[in-house]
């Protein structure tokens, strides 16, 4: 958000701090910032409000809190701490909700004998400055109290609305299927049921889409007389819906797309009657409000002793009660206890442990001292993760390699609410799908790695309608004994924990289907000892990481007899990495048979770069390299 350092001054007397300092501070205490900028005698910082925060820092009034608080400087003024009296009411006006879910509250003010014009020039520098292009004095007004204080406002032409009985209405509602509206821009959309719009109620005729753009149909130009001012609380959820499928996200839906309080309404629409008829005339006839289910007030509990034991530090009485002062948060003292009245803006304010982060970020982090926890005991020892390390020793040591799948599936006894893709829309009741999708995706990288064949394990929870499980499977590709080979992988796990099989066997999930042994190793853990020792270290020595290529491989096999009487397997590997240079990636002999005199070894070579995609033409090339030198040496290429 961009933040104007001449319109934060105006919140105090008192000189504020450099902008440097500020940003310093701010990125200590409360928000990051991204960059400081220069602007026609202002600066301009560009403040990262993170989604907590927003419900009341999208704002220079947020801001210019979040100063006072760290640097002890009291504020001129508050908007916020004004008491609201949307007084006069009138019967000139009348507004409305269709469906309270879709708008907490909605608020409106009619003013007649408005001049529209030019705005002031201080107000159109301050919104030149943040990147706004002033319009004129009632949108200028609207923009800047939304600027100011966080509450998105629109202005509507009384004069192009319906008047019957002697009263303008307003209202919200759901759009209908198909219904269209011509924004302020001259865009045209076609709405759905999801998105809300502002109505002029004696017509049904849409005015504006709530939260996002207001309407052409009640645009302000310079024949307006009479001005209805909006100031509405809207649902964050649907807003984001309608900004994101409408591609129109505007600084208003920004806001709404957070959440703020509606209680703002109030304060939002009581400063823009004010400004507006101090900059553009007119007489104000009187507010409306629908406010169907008002937010309650909400109160907090914390002492030192929680706040102390949640940060790390020692805090005192009056220390904290110092800190919660400068926070400009009110409470009552009640021996150590602190009841505190949580600012209806602050919605982001809810549990103690909240209370402790807002004390914790203003004392600031970096005096929470150090401390380094106590060694690990005996009874420290977690023993799913003992023996898990156990086991992957013993897989490792037996060529299998390890694989981390998603707890994702097609499908499971556990269906997500909210599932992160299409094809994934379950949690994995097994570790059979995933680990053979696994095996599909790199059994294609096994000449790469030098592999004839491909053994693969996981260890991972699974998630059944009842309860959570801890398994272990594994499977073997490329060997025509893979089920018996897997079969010894059962038996010489099960003789490496100290447990018979036939005491496992009620954990075997599944045997050897579809090439996957697959045991619920939770249950086998649990009948094993607990482990007297925590070193496990030794079993994991430690290897150099060498970084892989991210362009593909290409294969070549030669096969040759070697000269009679004469030549080796050593030899012919000798020569062929003599002429392939630095662009071979694997060699692996893969077939030897003898025939008379001969022997025949058949190679696989394995080309890949670190920095290019390699062609057939160069690979080619070094092929025939490498058949000559061989030939040279009296092999006969097959």
């Amino acid at each position: 958000m961009k933040v104007s350092y001449q319109w934060l001054q105006r919140y105090f007397d008192k000189k504020l701090p450099k902008p440097e300092e500020l940003a310093e501070a701010l990125t200590f205490h409360a928000f990051e910032i991204d960059g400081i900028e220069k602007i026609a005698g202002d600066t301009v910082l560009d403040v990262k409000v993170l989604p907590d925060r927003a419900h009341d820092c999208f704002s220079h009034r947020g801001i210019a809190k979040e100063i006072s608080a760290i640097f002890e400087i009291p504020l001129l003024h508050d908007p916020l701490a004004e008491p609201t009296d949307l007084t006069p009411t009138t019967d000139k006006l009348k507004v409305w909700i269709d469906d309270r879910t879709l708008s907490p509250r909605y608020s409106a003010a009619l003013i007649e004998g408005v001049k529209v014009g030019p705005s002031p020039q201080w107000l159109q520098e301050l919104l030149q400055t943040i990147g706004q292009k002033p319009i004129n004095n009632i949108v200028d007004a609207t923009n800047f109290v939304m600027f100011d204080m966080g509450q998105p406002l629109h202005a509507f032409d009384a004069g192009k609305l319906s008047e019957k009985d002697g009263h303008y209405m307003l209202g919200v509602r759901a759009a209908k299927s198909g219904e269209k509206i011509e924004t302020l821009d001259g865009k045209s959309y076609e709405l759905t049921p999801t998105d809300s719009l502002i109505i002029n109620g004696h017509r049904d005729h849409p005015v504006g889409i709530a939260g996002i753009k207001g309407g052409k149909a009640a645009e302000i130009n310079n024949k307006t007389k009479d001005i209805i001012i909006e100031s509405a609380n809207f649902a964050h959820v649907p807003i984001r819906k309608t900004s994101t499928r409408l591609k129109l996200r505007t600084d208003a839906s920004v806001r709404f797309e957070h959440e703020l309080s509606p209680e703002l309404t109030a304060w939002g629409i009581q400063e823009a009657a004010k400004l507006i008829i101090d900059l553009a005339g007119g007489t104000l006839v009187g507010f409306a409000d629908e406010y169907p289910l008002p937010q309650g007030a909400h109160r907090i509990e914390v002492t030192p002793a929680l706040i102390n034991n949640k940060l790390g530090i020692a805090l005192t009485s009056k220390e904290v009660e110092k800190l919660l002062t400068r926070l400009a948060l009110s409470f009552q003292k009640k021996g150590d206890v602190f009841a505190i009245s949580v600012p209806q803006e602050r919605l982001d304010l809810k549990i103690p442990e909240d209370m402790v982060a807002e004390v914790g970020r203003l004392f600031g982090y970096e005096h929470v001292t150090p401390v380094v926890p106590d060694p690990l005991t005996e009874e420290d020892i977690s023993k799913r993760f003992y023996y898990a390390e156990k086991i992957r020793h013993l897989f490792e040591h037996g060529g299998y390699s390890e694989v981390i799948t998603t707890s994702f599936a097609r499908k499971g006894g556990v269906r997500l609410v909210k599932s992160v893709a299409s094809d994934r829309e379950c949690l994995r009741s097994s570790l059979r799908e995933n680990l053979l999708e696994s095996l599909k995706q790199n059994r294609y990288n096994a000449d790469l790695l030098g592999l004839s064949e491909v053994q693969m394990y996981e260890i991972g929870t699974v998630f059944k309608k009842e309860k959570e499980a801890y398994h272990l499977a594994w499977l073997v590709d490329g060997r025509k004994d893979k089920k018996e080979v897997m079969q010894h992988m059962l038996q010489l796990l099960v003789d490496n924990l100290g447990l018979p099989l036939s005491s496992c066997a009620d954990c075997i999930v599944t045997e050897g289907t579809d090439d996957v042994v697959e045991l619920n190793i939770g249950e086998i853990i649990d009948r094993l000892p607990a482990p007297t020792t925590h070193s496990v270290a030794e079993l994991h020595p430690l290897t150099a990481y060498r970084p892989f290529s991210p362009y593909p491989f290409v294969l070549r096999d030669i096969a040759m007899f070697t000269p009679t009487g004469s030549g080796s397997k050593e030899e012919a590997e000798t020569v062929i990495k003599e002429h392939v240079g630095p662009l071979l990636a694997r060699l692996r002999l893969f077939d030897e048979f003898k025939k008379g005199e001969k022997t025949s070894y058949a190679f696989r070579l394995v080309f890949q770069s670190m920095e290019r995609t390699l062609t057939d033409v160069e690979v080619g090339k070094i092929m025939e390299e490498v058949t000559k030198a061989l030939t040279e040496k009296g092999y006969e290429i097959r």
